[in-house]
C-alpha cells in the first residue's frame, strides 16, 4: 500500500470470467437464493419441531449449528489474515463485516429453533480467535515498523464487534428471549390440548 490511505484508492477491477458471464449480476441472485433457501428451511424446521414434534430435526440442526460455527471461525481467520496484511480497501472491509454478521445471524437462527439450546459453548472458539486478533493488533501496530496506521480503525472495530457478540453469547443474557417467547406463543397449545399455529 506504500503508506497511502485506503480511503482514496479505487476498488481493484476483477478479471472477467472466461465464460463471459456477468459476475456482478450473478452474485446478488446467488445471495438471494441462499437467503431464500435458508428462510424456507428454517420455517420448515420450525414447524417440524414445534408442531409435529420431530425428534430428528433438533439433532440435525445442532450439527448444522456446529458446522456453521466452524465456517464462521475459518472466515474470521481468513479476515484476520487480510486485516493483518492490510491488503484490502474500505469497500472490502464492509463486505467482510456484512458477511460475518450474516453468518452469525444464521447461527443465531439455528439457536432459536431448538428449545433450551445453549450458545455458551459456541462462544469459546470465537473468543479465542478474538484474543488472537487482539494480540495481532498490539503486535502489528506497536512492534512492526512498516505498518499503515490508517487501518487500525478497521482492525479495532472488527475486534470489538466480534468480542461483543462472543461475550454476549458466553454470558447467555437472554437477549433473544423475546423472539423465542413470540415463537412459543405461536405454537402454544390450544384449550383442547392440541398444538397448532394460532390464527
Amino acid at each position: 500500500m506504500n503508506g497511502e490511505s485506503p480511503f482514496h484508492q479505487p476498488e481493484p477491477v476483477p478479471t472477467p470470467p472466461k465464460n463471459g458471464a456477468n459476475k456482478k449480476a450473478v452474485d446478488p441472485a446467488l445471495r438471494v437464493a441462499i437467503g431464500l433457501a435458508y428462510l424456507i428451511g428454517w420455517l420448515v424446521a420450525l414447524v417440524g419441531i414445534r408442531l409435529f414434534h420431530n425428534l430428528v430435526l433438533p439433532i440435525a440442526i445442532n450439527i448444522y449449528a456446529w458446522a456453521t460455527l466452524v465456517g464462521i471461525s475459518l472466515l474470521y481467520i481468513v479476515i484476520l489474515d487480510r486485516l493483518y496484511g492490510q491488503a484490502y480497501y474500505m469497500t472490502s472491509f464492509a463486505k467482510y463485516t456484512i458477511l460475518m454478521w450474516v453468518t452469525l445471524a444464521g447461527l443465531l437462527g439455528f439457536h432459536l429453533l431448538i428449545e433450551g439450546h445453549d450458545l455458551r459453548p459456541f462462544s469459546i472458539p470465537l473468543i479465542i480467535i478474538a484474543l488472537i486478533h487482539l494480540y495481532l493488533i498490539v503486535y502489528h501496530y506497536v512492534f512492526v515498523t512498516d505498518v499503515n496506521y490508517d487501518y487500525i480503525v478497521g482492525d479495532v472495530l472488527f475486534f470489538l464487534g466480534m468480542t461483543l457478540i462472543s461475550v454476549l453469547m458466553l454470558l447467555h443474557t437472554g437477549m433473544l428471549s423475546g423472539v423465542r417467547s413470540a415463537i412459543d406463543r405461536i405454537f402454544e397449545p390450544k384449550p383442547n390440548g392440541e398444538t397448532e399455529p394460532q390464527q
